[in-house]
């Protein structure tokens, strides 16, 4: 008996080597782009790739107008104007003028502000600011009381910008020194070994006066022809045809005619006493620094050969009244 390829016989079953049944091979499908549904797609990473940083770089910010950077400022040039003897006056300047700023262009007045230190005299000076004073391209500083005759100096630091958008980039220093004499002012010159002051005598003659006398604050400054020289005259004569002159010893001090051109012996240096405020030796161009005006053995100055021991020959310069007022 056959039974699908079994043989039965006599007890005996026997397999009988059949033809194999075809299976069915399924035709290749061609691979697609798109992934799976639900299949979740790693990017690769070569062994030589460090893992990603978790550091955020801040977005750069654009421009709101393309184009080239605007030219930065210079620094500035510092001018100082209007600054006298006396620390309480209130008229001083400093200018702080910006060449190269284009005529349409003006500087943004609050970045100014922290950006512009004065200092000078052991202190560091406070300021306001005169919106509007000078041109365009200027920044004015009223600084709360300079002294005179002190170096001072004006660090600008980057950062002012002007209103079309240039900016400074590089700050700077720079310095001025006050001057000795305001000339809208008249003075008096007080002696120090006698502890009083200068005055016009009688036939042009000059005393120390002991005492004040209503004349002895009368001396006033115009600035010569020789750059830190003054010409000294005297209000009380009523005009600059005369002036102080000193000449050589045994002669003394008096007051002269001007002539339409002062002589050297009428071109006068104030030289700052060493650590001393507001005391100076009176030395003129004539003599230059060997002498100084001294307090004589009289009331009488004369010059003298300059010593710096000698109170004679200090003077105390202290300012009284403005002038023509």
């Amino acid at each position: 008996m056959v039974l699908g390829g079994v043989v039965a016989a006599a007890g005996v079953i026997a397999f009988l080597a059949l033809r194999p049944h075809p299976v069915p091979v399924p035709a290749p499908v061609a691979p697609s782009s798109a992934p799976a549904p639900d299949t979740l797609r790693v990017p690769a990473r070569s062994p030589e790739t460090a893992a990603p940083s978790t550091t955020v770089s801040p977005p750069v910010p654009r421009r709101a107008v393309e184009g080239p950077l605007p030219v930065p400022l210079n620094m500035p040039t510092v001018v100082s104007t209007n600054n006298p003897i006396h620390p309480r006056h209130s008229r001083q300047r400093i200018v702080l003028a910006f060449a190269d700023l284009a005529k349409n262009d003006t500087i943004d007045v609050e970045s100014i502000f922290k950006r512009v230190v004065v200092s000078g005299g052991g202190r560091t000076v406070d300021w306001g600011m005169l919106v509007g004073a000078g041109g365009a391209n200027t920044v004015t500083l009223a600084p709360n009381r300079l002294q005179d005759n002190t170096k001072y100096t004006v660090q600008v630091l980057p950062g002012i910008r002007s209103k079309r958008g240039r900016i400074l980039v590089k700050g700077g220093t720079n310095a001025f020194t006050t001057p000795v004499i305001d000339t809208s002012y008249t003075y008096q010159l007080i002696n120090a070994s006698r502890a009083s002051a200068l005055f016009f005598a009688e036939n042009n003659v000059c005393q120390i006066g002991k005492g004040r006398f209503t004349n002895q604050d009368e001396w006033y400054f115009t600035v010569s022809s020789h750059q830190g020289y003054y010409i000294i005259h005297y209000s009380f004569s009523g005009d600059t045809t005369a002036a102080l002159e000193g000449l050589a010893s045994p002669q003394s001090c008096r007051l002269s005619p001007t002539g339409g051109a002062p002589s050297t012996s009428m071109f006068w240096k104030l030289v700052p006493v060493p650590g001393a405020r507001f005391q100076f030796f009176l030395q003129n161009m004539s003599f230059g620094a060997a002498q100084s005006l001294a307090a004589g053995p009289t009331d009488v100055p004369t010059m003298q050969a300059t010593d710096s021991r000698n109170p004679g020959q200090i003077w105390t310069v202290t300012r009284s009244n403005r002038r023509g007022r």
